[in-house]
């Protein structure tokens, strides 16, 4: 069916053709436009002005679920950005309408229109009074088969693709997630990782250092496995981590972010390159989300607390179970031994810590807050935005209920011999061990201070094109604990604030004429990183006085542009989308000119070039193919001296200076068979090449490469059900399922050591032969009326690491032997195993005409895979015990202008640890998070 819409001052002028595949002429194009332009009306051979009346019955509520709606049953397709219709509501309808007049009808009193934009494709707009000829600069594309793609798949976040409202993840053959703005701020908790809780598949490591993000996504992490993008910009670094490794961590403000997508696996287009693991797409805020139905002009204000927190205190303050206490009940009396007079009572732990630490708040009493204002203004050829946000967050206070630390002992008396006194041997262990933070302790180094600025122009020159220009600055001031600082020496220790700059410039352009081929976007951005991270260690348990400041300054800028474009062709043998494009980047790192370990940070740079092409062809209604393919070469210098020693031989190398280069290939395909308009089932392998990053191929303290690296590539095997159906049981409830099985393996994997041999020692870093992940992955949605239930969960039937492994420490050749294990020794791989079983659900509710909405979520997470646990070695393994949240917020819209919101988040102060952390810290007890915005 194709429809055509012509708008002349608001009036919509209508014609239709069943003929879905017919060609048009030129000269009727032309003719059609011209009795538009007249007002006139007329009858055209092989086209009606009315088509053919189908009986609606949409009722009122949500917009986007209309939309749905409208579309399976009208079988037109519907291109939007998704926050336009964010909290948006319609009044519905209900009879016999033509698809045309049912669209105006449920548009009607939204302050959004529509256009034609394709071939039996139509684009929602702001209504012509704010602004007629806005170009999208993100679309959500909607069809008869429910939500079928966005307008170009290979640019996930490009242009502020926010994508969809969540429904892109039940009609796509690849698995993912999409976190709306809500979510984001339900989600917000105390650092950035916390807006991933309850997406399935996705954790962050090293959640509660720092404030960055590590994302893992079934057990693929670090060094840009998984490319965070905001607004089509990348910045990561990474940092030294000592004896647990080393964390990629990439920076963002959440109340800057708009929306979060989620890609799993292999992933075409310009975001894709090395993305083995998958990509995370953010698009920052826009005056999308700022003004209110037809406005031109809006100002929004937030303010908010939260509790649970206490200042930072100074720096070399003491906290969680003192080795110095401990210690001299330990077998063997650790570095000092003296005669007891009085056996501690074991049973209370907290005696052996500083008692400062459990002075924790009322759990109502707000302790910390944060605010933000955000301006936007809108006229018919530009938009701007400028926004600043502060937030303020303390040291948080750990749970006080599960599995807390607690001690057991075994006592005994004997003579130490070479002191010639009776003395107390005692054994003191951690009965739920991990940690070294008590119950309802105050948690060291968890504090932040963020600062951020956001300015936005995007200027529309014409019909069609867009041009956006942006600078986001991110500020934080926070709390640093270096892994093995906690468990060494004599324990936690409050470090001075660490530092991140970073400096983000993006200039984005696109052009989307009235013709099907072209949908040009060209992207350039630069991103300006600094650290300053400062470290805390205690040895006083063996020096009263050893007790200092570690520091690690280092600075990486990186810049890149990318172009592509987007086709599409309907023809009588089907429907094609073609997108190609070619993309750019340069990394260079080096130290701060003056830090004290300016020797030991890396020094180089990495560039890197990629092209690639996609398509998606549909044949016929109920089949759909997709493939694409991609090629990817780098380069890299090491502006440091090298050189190498060969044992056998027992001399060292020349010095020089390491180059590395590599390229190759990577494809995509994927088959869906669509056997009813609801049911999907999918067949899907992707590849992906990923190139050493600037970390892995330059040298500096912890690990250095021993030769040229080789690609790591990504083999994803992944078979899936999406079930997308409205009006199960009856008119306006709606189900949404995804089940996958996904198979991951990364061929070459790249990480540093593996065992011993005596060439290669184990801070080499080198290719084994795989990491391997396996399992399966479900979500499941039930809507009805106000009422959402939403339940997800992901199991691994395999998660390990296999190469060959030299034995023996004496013999010449050593002996060989192919191992599967959880990790080897030295390996960063150590730390990503994800847990063997995790899920959850959540029911919302919407009620008093959506003014009220309630929400809450349990979510449990399991123990690492049994047979995964890593052999000993140099890496530090963390271990987690399961533990289960609950999570509880409501919001109140008193009026389209102000909003209250309360949240409590793990509601009943479970004492845990998340999964991926690097260090033994305890993770947020109860906290009560509070806020009202105000939109103007």
């Amino acid at each position: 069916m194709l429809l055509l819409v012509h708008d002349l001052g608001g009036i919509h002028f209508v014609q239709s053709n069943h003929l879905r595949h017919s060609v048009r002429s030129t000269a009727r194009c032309i003719a059609l436009g011209l009795l538009a332009t007249t007002g006139l009306s007329v009858a055209v051979p092989g086209m009606a002005l009315a088509q053919s009346n189908l009986a609606y019955d949409i009722p009122a509520g949500p917009l986007p679920a209309a939309l749905n709606q409208l579309a399976r049953q009208a079988r037109i397709e519907l291109i939007y950005d998704a926050p336009l219709t964010q909290g948006v509501s319609t009044s519905g309808i209900r009879g016999s309408f033509s698809p045309l007049e049912a669209l105006s009808r449920l548009l009607a009193g939204t302050g959004l229109t529509f256009r034609k934009s394709g071939a039996n494709t139509y684009t929602l707009e702001r209504a012509p009074q704010v602004a007629a000829d806005t170009v999208q600069l993100g679309v959500l594309r909607v069809g008869a088969g429910g939500v079928t793609g966005r307008s170009s798949r290979a640019g996930a976040g490009s242009f502020g693709d926010g994508t969809d409202t969540g429904d892109l993840a039940y009609t796509s053959p690849q698995s993912s997630s999409y976190i709306t703005r809500d979510e984001i701020e339900r989600n917000r908790g105390f650092q950035p990782s916390d807006m991933f809780r309850g997406t399935p598949g996705v954790l962050s490591g090293d959640a509660r250092n720092s404030g960055a993000l590590d994302v893992n996504i079934r057990g693929m992490q670090g060094m840009g496995r998984v490319p965070v993008v905001i607004d089509g910009s990348q910045q990561s670094t990474t940092v030294y981590r000592g004896y647990s490794g080393v964390a990629s961590r990439s920076y963002v403000d959440p109340d800057m972010i708009g929306g979060v997508e989620v890609l799993k696996g292999p992933t075409s287009g310009v975001e894709g390159v090395g993305s083995v693991g998958g990509v995370v797409s953010m698009r920052t805020i826009g005056v999308q989300d700022i003004l209110l139905p037809g406005k031109t002009f809006g100002v929004r204000v937030r303010g908010g607390f939260n509790t649970n927190t206490r200042g930072a205190p100074e720096a070399y303050t003491q906290g969680g179970l003192r080795a110095s206490m401990i210690g001299k009940y330990k077998t063997g009396c650790n570095y000092a031994c003296g005669p007891l007079d009085v056996v501690p009572d074991f049973d209370n732990v907290n005696q052996l810590g500083n008692p400062r630490g459990l002075n924790r708040p009322s759990w109502l009493k707000p302790t910390d807050g944060n605010g933000s204002i955000a301006v936007a203004k809108s006229w018919d050829w530009i938009d701007l935005l400028g926004a600043v946000t502060y937030r303020n967050t303390g040291n948080y206070f750990a749970g006080k209920s599960g599995n807390a630390p607690h001690l057991t002992y075994t006592q005994s008396t004997t003579t130490l011999p070479f002191l010639g006194w009776e003395e107390y041997y005692t054994t003191v262990g951690y009965g739920s061990g991990l940690n070294r933070f008590r119950a309802g302790e105050e948690v060291l180094n968890t504090s932040s201070e963020n600062l951020s600025f956001l300015a936005k122009v995007t200027i529309r020159p014409a019909d069609g094109h867009a041009l956006e220009l942006a600078y986001m600055k991110f500020q934080s001031w926070f709390g640093e604990a270096m892994p093995s600082s906690i468990i060494r020496g004599d324990g936690a220790l409050q470090a001075p604030m660490s530092r991140v700059d970073v400096d983000t410039y993006t200039a984005r352009y696109k052009w989307k004429p009235e013709s099907d081929l072209i949908e040009l976007k060209i992207n350039a951005s630069r991103t300006e990183l600094d650290n300053r991270i400062r470290t805390a260690y205690d040895f006083s348990s063996i020096s009263p006085d050893l007790k200092y400041i570690d520091p690690y300054d280092g600075r990486t800028h990186r810049h890149g542009v990318d172009i592509s474009n987007r086709s599409l062709v309907n023809g009588p043998w089907g429907d094609l989308t073609v997108n190609l494009g070619a993309s750019f980047s340069h990394d260079n790192t080096y130290a701060i000119p003056g830090a004290k370990l300016e020797s030991a940070a890396r020094d180089g740079w990495r560039r890197e070039w990629s092209a690639f092409g996609d398509i998606e062809y549909l044949p016929v209604s109920f089949l759909k193919f997709n493939g694409a393919l991609r090629y990817t070469t780098f380069k890299s210098h090491d502006r440091k001296l090298s050189r190498r020693w060969y044992p056998l031989e027992r001399v060292w190398s020349d010095y020089y200076h390491l180059n590395q280069q590599a390229g190759g290939w990577a494809p995509i395909g994927s088959i869906t068979m669509i056997p009813r308009s609801w049911l999907q089932v999918y067949a899907r392998y992707g590849e992906a090449l990923r190139l050493p990053s600037l970390f892995e191929a330059v040298t500096g303290f912890s690990a250095n490469p021993i030769d040229a690296i080789k690609p790591e590539r990504a083999r994803n095997w992944e078979f899936g059900v999406n079930v997308s159906k409205d009006g199960l049981f009856w008119p306006g409830d709606a189900v949404r399922m995804k089940l996958a099985y996904f198979n991951n393996e990364a061929k070459n994997y790249i990480t540093r050591g593996v065992g011993s041999t005596f060439a290669d020692p184990d801070e080499a870093v080198r290719n084994i032969d795989m990491a391997r992940f396996k399992g399966y992955e479900g979500t499941f949605e039930y809507r009805a009326g106000p009422a959402r239930l939403s339940l997800f969960a992901t199991h691994y039937t395999k998660a390990e690491y296999c190469d060959w492994v030299r034995k023996g420490t004496s013999t010449r050749p050593l002996p060989a032997e192919y191992e599967c294990n959880g990790g080897f020794r030295g390996s960063y791989g150590r730390n990503h195993v994800p847990p063997e079983w995790a899920g959850g659900g959540s029911v919302e509710l919407d009620l008093m005409q959506e003014r009220l909405n309630l929400f809450a979520r349990v979510t449990y997470t399991g123990r690492r895979p049994s047979e995964s646990i890593a052999v000993p070695g140099a890496i530090e393994v963390i271990e987690w015990n399961p533990y289960t949240l609950v999570d509880a917020s409501a919001r109140f819209k008193l009026n389209e202008h102000v909003r209250f919101e309360l949240t409590a988040d793990n509601l009943l102060d479970k004492y845990y640890m998340d999964a991926l952390t690097l260090g033994l810290m305890a993770s947020p007890g109860r906290t009560i998070r509070g806020g009202v915005t105000f939109n103007f």
